[in-house]
């Protein structure tokens, strides 16, 4: 199997019933949340909705190819990955600094907190 080849054993992502118009939607989610975490002030809410972003495109990356991804909807899948990724590791950094700075148990406690608040 190759980079950027989907990992799921199907042919193609049709043999799941998904069109690019389903792709573009999954797409279209991750974007949202991607740029939630840039627009979000609290790091750990941030963080969350990155997450959230990278499950989704690894989600429709582990079902599709970039290049079957591209032909559907027009968007290069790594290139929009990569981004969220790079983003990822900034918001780590930032995170953990706050963490640091007002203790772990405060900082785990106010993220869930935030989990349980559905934010």
């Amino acid at each position: 199997m190759t980079k950027g080849e989907p990992t799921m054993p199907f042919a193609s992502i049709s043999a799941l019933g998904l069109d690019g118009r389903e792709m573009g939607l999954m797409l279209r989610q991750a974007r949202r949340y991607h740029l939630a975490s840039l627009q979000d002030e609290n790091p750990a809410i941030a963080f969350l909705h990155n997450a959230y972003a990278v499950g989704i495109m690894d989600m429709l990356r582990d079902l599709a190819a970039d290049a079957e991804i591209a032909r559907a909807t027009g968007a290069d899948a790594r290139r929009l990955r990569q981004e969220i990724l790079r983003v990822q590791d900034e918001l780590e950094s930032k995170t953990m600094k706050v963490m640091e700075s007002i203790g772990l148990e405060k900082a785990l406690r106010l993220m869930r907190e935030a989990v349980e608040s559905g934010v």
